[in-house]
């Protein structure tokens, strides 16, 4: 959940804008908080089938590294810290 968590602040700050799946994820956030366990759940794979199908913008000043980062994070294609030091430092 860090990685992911990264990449989403890390799309904001970039981007200046908030992600597709924010509503979903604060929807959910809220069922689970109302003891709506199965809601919360729903809305998760709700989120993971608009990632999947999210086609990530970037500002066109932002370094394609970086953008791979961000991209890999919230896609799930990054697993851990080593990976981003990796392309970060290529």
């Amino acid at each position: 959940m860090d990685i992911f968590s990264l990449g989403m602040v890390a799309y904001t700050m970039l981007s200046n804008r908030t992600s597709p799946i924010t509503q979903v994820l604060n929807e959910g956030l809220n069922l689970y908080l109302n003891n709506d366990s199965k809601g919360a759940l729903m809305k998760v794979e709700e989120a993971k089938k608009i990632i999947e199908s999210w086609e990530i913008d970037f500002p066109s000043d932002i370094p394609t590294d970086l953008k791979q980062v961000v991209e890999g994070c919230i896609k799930g294609e990054i697993k851990d810290i080593s990976e981003i030091v990796r392309i970060l430092s290529l």
